[in-house]
């Protein structure tokens, strides 16, 4: 598991989970900050709690961090060569 510096470097060289993770890190130090406006903190609150749950959702599934960064469901039986 690596660890970003940003949430533009996880997304470029990193997987989902990192991208998550990555985003989670940002969302909790902007609740700690102290120049954070009190009506964004729900909102941030809610987002950071969004992003704990489906980080621990990935991982409680075991899923690689390879399947994770898949965007998407690859089904052979649909595809169609002569589509193309």
């Amino acid at each position: 598991m690596d660890s970003f510096e940003s949430v533009s470097a996880a997304a470029e060289n990193g997987s989902y989970l990192d991208q998550l993770r990555a985003m989670w890190r940002v969302i909790a130090a902007a609740i700690d900050a102290p120049t954070t406006p009190p009506y964004a903190l729900s909102s941030l609150i809610r987002l950071g709690a969004d992003l704990s749950r489906e980080i621990e959702e990935i991982e409680a599934r075991g899923v690689s961090e390879a399947e994770a960064s898949l965007a998407i469901v690859r089904d052979e039986d649909s595809w169609d060569q002569g589509a193309i």
